[in-house]
C-alpha cells in the first residue's frame, strides 16, 4: 500500500496517494513511514495555516522580543498565498526601539519541484531592514536528496546585502540532515562565508528532535547594520510535537558566540511556536 501511495503521489494524485498511505498506516507494526506521508500531506492540503512565533534573545548588544504572526490560503493544488506582520522590540541600555514590519509570502510544491517565495517591508523602522525578498527553488534529484537554492536580499536605510544560500536535504528515513552554505555580498563590497549543518530526527509520529550548528567569518545575522564581528559560531537544539496534522508546537535555543577583536560576545535566543492548519 506503501509503494503503491508513493506512485500515486508521484503521478501528483494526493487525493489517492493519502487512502493508501491511511490505509497502510492503519495496519501499524512497520507502516510509520505511512502515517508520516499522510501527516505531510493533510498539512499541505489544509485550506488556511497560521503560524505564532515569539521569540526572545539577549546579548552585550542588546536584548530583542520578536513577535511574528503569518497567514496562509490554499488557493489552488500545491499553490498558497499568505500574509503578515512582525514586531520587533530592541533594548540596548537606556535605549528602546519597535520596529514593525509587514510580509507577503507564497509557496508551490508538486511533485519533485517546490518554490517558495516572500517579501516584507518595514514600516519607518529605525534599525530593521527597509526591504527584505528571497527566493528560494528546489528539485528532488532522488527519492532521499533534494537540492535547494535561496537567493536573499536585505536593504537597510544605509545600504544592503545579497545572499546566495545552496543547500542539500537528505531523508534517512525518519532522519533528515540539512546542509546549507551562505554566502553574502554586502553593497559596500565585502563578503562573508558561513555554513550550517542540522539534523532532525523524528523520534515518533508526533515529536522530532533538531539540532545542529555552524559557523562564519561575520555576524550571522543581519537583522541590524554594520555590526562589528570577526566571525561566529553557533549550536542549536529543538523540539517540535505535533499531536496531529492540525497542530504542531516548536520550542528552541540557539547560542551563539561572536569574536570581536579579542572580546567574545555571546548571544542566547529562545523561540517558540504554534502552527494551525484548518
Amino acid at each position: 500500500l506503501r509503494k503503491r501511495g508513493i506512485t500515486w503521489l508521484r503521478r501528483g494524485d494526493e487525493a489517492h496517494a493519502v487512502m493508501d498511505f491511511e490505509a497502510s498506516c492503519s495496519l501499524g507494526g512497520g507502516e510509520i513511514a505511512s502515517c508520516r506521508y499522510v501527516d505531510v500531506l493533510k498539512r499541505q492540503q489544509a485550506t488556511v495555516a497560521f503560524l505564532l512565533e515569539p521569540s526572545y534573545a539577549t546579548s552585550p548588544r542588546a536584548d530583542e522580543v520578536t513577535t511574528r504572526l503569518t497567514g496562509m490560503v490554499r488557493v489552488a493544488d500545491g499553490l498558497r498565498v499568505g500574509a503578515g506582520a512582525e514586531v520587533r522590540h530592541r533594548e540596548a541600555g537606556d535605549d528602546a526601539l519597535t520596529d514593525v514590519l509587514v510580509h507577503g509570502a507564497a509557496d508551490f510544491w508538486s511533485g519533485d519541484f517546490s518554490v517558495e517565495a516572500g517579501v516584507g517591508v518595514g514600516v519607518s523602522p529605525t534599525f530593521a531592514p527597509t526591504l527584505t525578498a528571497f527566493v528560494e527553488p528546489a528539485v528532488g534529484l532522488t527519492n532521499a536528496l533534494w537540492a535547494h537554492l535561496r537567493y536573499w536580499r536585505l536593504s537597510f536605510e544605509d545600504g544592503g546585502a545579497h545572499i546566495l544560500a545552496p543547500a542539500a536535504n537528505l531523508y534517512l528515513g525518519p532522519v533528515n540532515i540539512e546542509a546549507r552554505y551562505y554566502l553574502g555580498l554586502e553593497d559596500g563590497g565585502d563578503v562573508t562565508h558561513a555554513g550550517l549543518l542540522r539534523a532532525r530526527w523524528e523520534l515518533t509520529p508526533e515529536v522530532t528532535l533538531e539540532l545542529g550548528g555552524g559557523a562564519g567569518t561575520a555576524a550571522d545575522y543581519l537583522t541590524a547594520r554594520d555590526l562589528p564581528a570577526d566571525g561566529h559560531w553557533l549550536g542549536l537544539v529543538g523540539v517540535r510535537w505535533a499531536p496531529s496534522w492540525r497542530h504542531r508546537i516548536m520550542a528552541g535555543y540557539v547560542h551563539r558566540e561572536e569574536r570581536v577583536g579579542g572580546e567574545t560576545l555571546a548571544r542566547h535566543e529562545i523561540a517558540l511556536a504554534w502552527e494551525l492548519r484548518l
